[in-house]
């Protein structure tokens, strides 16, 4: 292809572009990142959509009978909640806490379809045999299984002693060797399985749902409770089971997590949520760490860190959470044992009030934890135990390989000043509470110092923003002094750091107002620099692919495969979302146009990099989304015609 530096020729190509494609990437950018169906049933009630009975019912299916939503199917558990039902124990204890705010009869339906025990049909309409006869037992020292083998919900001897033998497995680690004290007996109970032992059943909860656990006593403290496990795990996701059955990975980490949840009812049962979930996933590493299977939910956590905070409940995000107790064990000097210590210490207090004041005691606080913490979460490999497995999890599962970036800073590009805020970020200039906003920043050499103005607009906020450089295996962090209208400022000199990179926390219990934050950065230019008055250097030679390479990893991955083009620079996110493949014929055409067309001027630069720092977001909606990846690639083919006729 003939090299042509004719800018209205260019003009002319990016306003076919624009015509062509700006409406359908619009709708996709106004749709932003996807809801699954148990948060739409949420945002519904939150935009009184449906009452407060509807909600909690239309919840309670999702997670429990989605055969009952054949008249709500767009409540339907979609692919994003298969792994969202893992544990039904959240959705019971809303139940449990929002119960007087109930009609009587929504009151009976859930009582008879969701928190009875299995085999406890009295009152209720229906009685099934089939369903509702656990006639089998087997017993060990601490638990009692309960199954049947014909009928519905029918197993057989061997995989019950198998579920037994697995929490046996859970009881020796969570309660002999941790220490954490075993839930209380149920022999009070009306129906209590037959003896004091902790009661399992088995039984069908279909495809999705790994179990629940079920405090009997709710709002006391301890309450006793029964587990339901599910009889199939055939449908699980991958993990790393030693057995290499995913099957049997997905039921001994169920054991693991449900049984932490029964224990949790022994120290507070109306704990906040957030840290439940986050301590059941936690504590699955710690019993089963072969099997992985807590991986499944770093991909979501990471692309929705700056969306949601610690104390989020929404979506994956508290199972995905289980870093952060990760972090803060490995971070402590008492190790595991200081999640023990949290938990003791919520019998007097709740979430992260508790967990400050056992961090005080050892001479730290929660925000110093949490700086820590969206530290590590940026550079994995260096921070975490298993932080590799952790980048190798997220490698092609997020838009940018690890935590989601609002902002990539490229001094060859930007010019002497770049004002970033909500009309330039990858998402929106704002955090949720303990969340965090990344911007990553690229030097030259040509510009010795650097001047990072942070203004944050809401003053309400306890912004908490470092600069964090790492050169080699040294780390260098700067913590700017916010004056009282949260405004600051650092300078950095030029040198070959591999990583830059502006954290912006919202290191406090207020929410923010959108938006909450700008930054300025400004470089010195010199005449040399900006040739023709645009901004740019012509001779740093724009290269795509060192614009989006952060540390040891290539935002590009899972779209470009690093290396799509022809010229080998990392392809066009948008396009290769659509078809599918960095080797198709159309990314190929593109990815010449662009290097022999677009980047030969200073009009196509401009575009080019304006695209680069817009399209990740959008490609990865398309990525997930079949129908709307038909429409934009018929919107595409026009211009990868023209392109195509310009190479001819």
């Amino acid at each position: 292809m003939r090299r042509i530096k004719n800018n209205k020729f260019t003009l002319i190509v990016i306003i076919l572009f624009l015509i062509l494609a700006f409406p359908a990437l619009t709708a996709l950018a106004q749709t932003g990142k996807s809801l699954g169906a148990i948060e739409k049933i949420q945002a519904d009630y939150k935009f009184q959509k449906v009452t407060f009975d509807e909600y909690i019912l239309y919840k309670a299916w999702a997670v429990f009978k989605p055969e009952k939503l054949v008249e709500r199917t767009d409540y339907i558990p979609s692919e994003r909640d298969s792994v969202f039902r893992k544990s039904g124990t959240p959705t019971i204890l809303e139940i449990k806490k929002n119960w007087d705010k109930l009609s009587p009869e929504t009151q009976n339906i859930l009582q008879c379809d969701v928190l009875r025990r299995p085999d406890d049909a009295a009152g209720c309409d229906g009685y099934d045999p089939n369903m509702d006869t656990f006639p089998y037992t087997l017993e060990s020292a601490n638990f009692v299984v309960h199954y049947n083998v014909e009928g519905d919900h029918a197993t057989d001897t061997t995989y019950a002693q198998t579920i037994l033998d697995y929490f046996d497995d859970v009881y020796d680690t969570e309660v002999t060797a941790l220490g954490y004290t075993a839930p209380p007996s149920d022999l009070a109970a009306p129906n209590n399985g037959g003896n004091a032992k902790y009661d399992i059943y088995l039984y069908d909860l279909g495809s999705g749902l790994y179990g629940y656990t079920c405090p009997e006593e709710y709002p006391t403290t301890p309450s006793y409770s029964f587990i339901a496990m599910n009889i199939d795990y055939s449908w699980a996701p991958p993990n790393d089971d030693p057995s290499g059955d995913d099957a049997v990975g997905a039921a001994k980490v169920t054991a693991a997590h449900e049984f932490f949840h029964a224990i949790q009812f022994n120290y507070d049962v109306t704990e906040e949520l957030w840290w439940m979930e986050t301590t059941a996933v936690y504590m699955e590493d710690e019993v089963y760490p072969e099997v992985n299977d807590n991986y499944n939910y770093l991909p979501d956590w990471f692309e929705y860190c700056d969306t949601y905070g610690l104390e989020s409940e929404a979506g994956l995000h508290p199972y995905g959470n289980f870093i952060f107790a990760k972090k803060l064990s490995e971070d402590s000097i008492v190790g595991d044992t200081i999640i023990k210590q949290i938990w003791e210490e919520c019998q007097a207090t709740d979430g992260l009030t508790a967990i400050n004041n056992v961090l005080v005691g050892e001479g730290s606080t929660l925000e110093g934890e949490f700086a820590i913490f969206t530290k590590a979460n940026f550079f994995l490999e260096d921070d975490y135990v298993d932080g590799s497995d952790y980048r190798a999890a997220l490698r092609g599962e997020t838009t940018f390989g690890g935590v989601w970036l609002e902002y990539q800073y490229v001094a060859s590009l930007s010019g002497e000043q770049v004002v970033i805020g909500e009309g330039s970020v990858a998402w929106d200039a704002w955090m949720d509470k303990w969340a965090a906003d990344y911007i990553t920043l690229s030097l030259t050499s040509d510009s010795s110092t650097y001047t990072i103005d942070f203004d944050g607009l809401d003053n309400t906020t306890n912004y908490l923003v470092k600069l964090i450089t790492k050169k080699g295996a040294s780390f260098t962090e700067q913590t700017l002094s916010l004056d009282d209208q949260k405004d600051g400022q650092v300078n950095l000199s030029y040198d070959t750091y591999s990583d830059v990179v502006l954290v912006i926390m919202n290191a406090g219990d207020t929410d923010t107002t959108d938006p909450s934050w700008q930054v300025t950065i400004a470089r010195e230019v010199t005449s040399e620099d900006d040739e023709d008055g645009d901004g740019f250097d012509p001779g740093d030679g724009f290269d795509p692919e060192t614009m989006f390479k952060i540390g040891n990893y290539d935002v590009g991955d899972g779209f470009s495969g690093g290396g799509g083009g022809a010229s080998g620079k990392t392809g066009c996110f948008i396009v290769t979302a659509c078809f599918g493949t960095p080797l198709a014929d159309e990314v190929k055409i593109l990815n010449e146009f662009r290097d022999e067309c677009l980047l030969t001027n200073p009009v196509g630069k401009i575009f080019v990099n304006t695209y680069y720092k817009m399209s990740p977001p959008i490609a990865y909606f398309i990525r997930g989304h079949p129908v709307l990846k038909n429409v934009v690639r018929e919107t595409l083919k026009p211009l990868v015609w023209v392109a195509k006729e310009f190479e001819n």
